[in-house]
């Protein structure tokens, strides 16, 4: 079999359609939602590409984008064709645009923990574990909100868009300033992603007079064969952390999707986070298990 390396193109939309869900159907337990791979193929600033073999079968997909000082890759191989060079075709081709297009030599990927295959394959290329992450899961079959005090002149409310909008992303950035998403990136990110429909009346805001001091973002996510309640960030921004904030913003969001007939709440979490995120999310009854491995190679 000859594998062929091209770029790829919204018309491949379809084929690229089938790959995604056979692989997620694989790895999760579900199919990607409708529209994920033209999302991917149409994302600005993404450079993407695809290998197929001589009858036409797409067997990889992936796309290239430029974060910060880092090109990130999104990188799937079909389940079909596991062990027959696809990801390293893939690979190698996002590697080369990293650099030739993106003008970028360090490569990040990250790969899902079910996909236990692409292990051998980074470390032979050269990469290395930078970061594990882990899902965290609570049932919300007959949830109890717990209490959460909060600081004097502190309110956790809904958010509203008209009102808030302008001053959340600043907020954001205040409570994550490493993160390198621009402010139209960052938007587009939480409005635009097919996988986890942007849906304002689960998203909360602590507020202190007419200053957002803390922020949680939740949403509905495909899980397995269900839908689940999904915290995408919770912050606090500095100066206001340690008070309770970040617990009542969790707790809210969670007591939301229980009323929404949620099943389940999750986040994934940086295994090797030093900001007391683990135990806010096991103080309000989350508990681990492997999600993912963030992998970086510097390419020479």
């Amino acid at each position: 079999m000859t594998l062929h390396v091209r770029a790829a193109t919204p018309g491949d939309a379809a084929a690229v359609d089938t790959l995604l869900d056979a692989y997620a159907l694989v790895r999760v337990g579900r199919p990607q939602p409708p529209g994920a791979a033209l999302a991917r193929l149409t994302q600005p600033g993404s450079v993407p590409a695809l290998v197929h073999d001589d009858t036409g079968a797409v067997l990889g997909f992936g796309h290239a984008w430029r974060a910060g000082p880092a090109v990130r890759c999104f990188a799937r191989v079909h389940p079909d064709a596991t062990g027959r060079g696809v990801g390293t075709a893939l690979l190698a081709e996002l590697e080369d645009r990293a650099g030739t297009t993106l003008g970028c030599d360090v490569v990040t990927v990250m790969q899902p923990g079910t996909d236990t295959a692409g292990t051998a394959l980074l470390l032979g290329r050269g990469y290395t574990e930078i970061h594990r992450i882990l899902r965290m899961r609570r049932s919300l079959h007959g949830y109890d909100r717990p209490a959460a005090s909060l600081p004097p002149g502190v309110a956790v409310t809904g958010f509203d868009e008209a009102r808030d909008a302008g001053e959340l992303f600043a907020a954001f950035r205040a409570a994550f300033p490493a993160d390198p998403a621009d402010e139209a990136a960052w938007w587009r990110d939480r409005r635009a992603n097919p996988a986890e429909p942007f849906d304002p009346a689960l998203w909360f805001v602590a507020r202190h007079g007419d200053r957002i001091v803390g922020f949680c973002h939740g949403g509905r996510h495909g899980d397995r064969d269900t839908t689940v309640g999904y915290v995408g960030d919770v912050g606090v921004v500095p100066g206001w952390r340690g008070r309770g904030i970040a617990f009542a913003l969790l707790t809210t969001a969670l007591a939301a999707f229980a009323v929404d007939g949620l099943p389940t709440g999750v986040l994934n979490v940086d295994a090797d986070n030093a900001t007391g995120a683990l135990e806010l999310y096991r103080k309000a009854g989350m508990t681990a298990e492997p999600w993912s491995t963030e992998w970086s190679r510097t390419l020479r």
